[in-house]
């Protein structure tokens, strides 16, 4: 006898639907078995039950369904995920930039004609500012009062000669804001994308990371990039008008810092320290590239962030203990507003030649350094949307 094949609706996806289904079935393929469908009785009990189950299920299928596309995706994670498939970075703290200017007192010169400017000092880029709520803020550039250009105007007079003891001069710099933190993270035997999770919040930006071995791991954009550009000093006879120049460096030891909307980590590759070959200085003329006689290079395949020959995505670090280096806000708002950046946290002042210098002047000079901020500090005061990032991603 050949086995019944017993037609199913599957558009019936609603309560009422899927119940109307169920009694229709019972009635056409179960007439002797089962004929009580009052509302009263357990069978309907049974087909209510069914039906609730039926519906609840529906409903997760296509909210499920929904969160899978990223045009009618709600949940904010789920939109943060997928943005991060198409190369969206999110990012959920933003930095507070602007300028600062600093005030200082510099002793006169032998005949009070201007300042003595040995005496001007440096302030060095790393000092650290707060407002009266305890919004920190670091100085991204040297502050140099020793700069020509700068703003002076007598600070002091003597009342005796009339003539100007002391001049105060005016620097500006560019601030931003936050502190810098540091943490050490163990890690153990060798894992393949290994990811590192940072306890910590309001995190803006990895500056550093290195191994116990004095090894340093380099952020990327993404792990198939195997190519930086980093700055050196510029120590030629021209140094005055370029002070830094890009080279291009190979980076086995490389990671890309994430943020998925509830933890910030870092996200290495797979690669083993036994299969590093590469050398640490990329050169372009070890790229294959068919040239035949032409001075130009006409293969739009050639990415100039990927110059190595690894699918690896770079050293999984193992067996050691690494260093991360850190700039977190210190608040959700790091805004100020006019005025409000003139605390003295950290200040690393420095002079061309201390030694010749009387010590005298130096902590005169030292003590006399104020700070303000003419301008608002402005960044964005909240993490975008999910609309937001819709539209950026």
């Amino acid at each position: 006898m050949a086995k019944r094949k017993t037609p199913i609706d599957y558009t019936s996806r609603d309560f009422d639907s899927i119940k109307e289904s169920l009694v229709d079935y019972a009635k056409r393929y179960y007439p002797e078995v089962y004929q009580d469908f009052n509302e009263a009785s357990f069978g309907s009990l049974m087909l209510d039950m069914v039906s609730y189950m039926g519906d609840v299920m529906s409903y997760y299928v296509d909210y499920q369904a929904n969160e899978s596309f990223l045009s009618t995706a709600i949940e904010k994670k789920n939109i943060i995920n997928l943005s991060r498939q198409l190369g969206y970075k999110y990012q959920q703290v933003s930095t507070a930039s602007g300028e600062i200017t600093g005030y200082v007192l510099v002793p006169s010169n032998l005949f009070g004609l201007g300042p003595d400017l040995a005496y001007a000092p440096i302030v060095r880029q790393g000092s650290t500012f707060a407002t009266e709520n305890g919004n920190n803020f670091i100085l991204t550039e040297d502050m140099r009062f020793d700069d020509p250009s700068n703003e002076i105007v007598a600070g002091r007079i003597n009342p005796s000669t009339g003539v100007p003891s002391f001049y105060a001069i005016r620097c500006r710099a560019k601030i931003i804001s936050g502190n810098i933190e540091k943490i050490r993270v163990t890690v153990d035997q060798y894992q393949r994308f290994r990811k590192i999770i940072l306890s910590d919040s309001n995190i803006v930006e990895i500056i550093s990371v290195e191994d116990s071995e004095g090894n340093e791991y380099y952020q990327v954009e993404n792990l198939a990039q195997n190519i930086i550009y980093k700055s050196f000093s510029n120590k030629s006879a021209d140094s005055d008008t370029v002070s830094e120049f890009l080279r291009p460096m190979s980076v086995p030891r490389r990671f890309v810092f994430e943020n998925d909307g509830t933890n910030f980590f870092l996200q290495f590759g797979f690669g083993s320290e036994d299969e590093l070959t590469n050398s640490s200085v990329a050169d372009p003329a070890s790229v294959s590239l068919e040239l035949f006689g032409r001075d130009y290079v006409n293969d739009v395949r050639l990415d100039p962030s990927k110059l190595m020959n690894s699918d690896k995505l770079g050293i999984s670090p193992s067996n050691t203990q690494l260093v991360i280096t850190y700039r977190k806000n210190t608040s959700s708002s790091p805004n100020a507003s006019v005025g409000s950046i003139n605390n003295l946290s950290n200040i690393i002042m420095e002079f061309t030649d201390i030694i010749s210098l009387d010590s005298n002047k130096v902590s005169a000079v030292r003590g006399s350094l104020e700070c303000t901020n003419e301008q608002n500090i402005v960044g964005s005061s909240t993490s975008p949307t999910g609309e937001e990032v819709k539209q950026r991603a």
